[in-house]
């Protein structure tokens, strides 16, 4: 599919902030209707990220 996640300057981010948004994968079903309202997770908005297109 040729994504990443990249943090607000476009840089890979750190282990940590990895690790905090894939982390809300446990709530699934909230995630799915915000990702379905809003286009973007919660992880994404807790660590500042996004998923591009390389």
């Amino acid at each position: 599919m040729k994504i990443r996640v990249v943090d607000k300057n476009k840089n890979l981010p750190n282990i940590l902030k990895l690790i905090v948004r894939n982390i809300t994968i446990f709530i699934w079903p909230v995630e799915a209707i915000l990702v379905l309202l809003n286009k973007k997770k919660i992880g994404d908005r807790l660590t500042k990220t996004d998923v591009e297109q390389c």
